[in-house]
């Protein structure tokens, strides 16, 4: 059976399609966006120092990565860090110090 669009967010492009396997009686819905664009904007701004640094003092004002939906989605999966919620931001921090995720910040900076 051909994925049957469930959804799509006009301004991230990501889209949710359901697909039915009926020989096997499998659901699956699949998530997918296109993260280029954010990931060129972080390699930008991490490469020709674009952050607004006005913010130095201040920690909490200072942009320091720029995650795809789709990642936060696959770090719930994967290790259950719920990204959105501010009690699991260690998590998130814990992530983008990391070296398998360092390509989402924008600075050098540990947080």
């Amino acid at each position: 059976m051909n994925p049957v669009l469930l959804d799509r967010d006009p301004d991230s492009g990501a889209t949710e399609t359901f697909t039915f396997d009926e020989g096997t009686e499998t659901a699956v819905i699949r998530h997918s966006c296109d993260v280029q664009p954010i990931l060129d904007a972080n390699r930008e701004a991490a490469n020709h120092g674009s952050i607004d640094r006005s913010g130095e003092d201040d920690l909490d004002l200072r942009l320091v990565a720029r995650v795809p939906n789709a990642i936060i989605l696959k770090w719930f999966a994967d290790h259950g860090i719920r990204g959105w919620l501010r009690e699991d931001w260690p998590g998130v921090k814990r992530m983008l110090n990391s070296n398998e995720y360092r390509w989402l910040r924008v600075n050098s900076m540990v947080i």
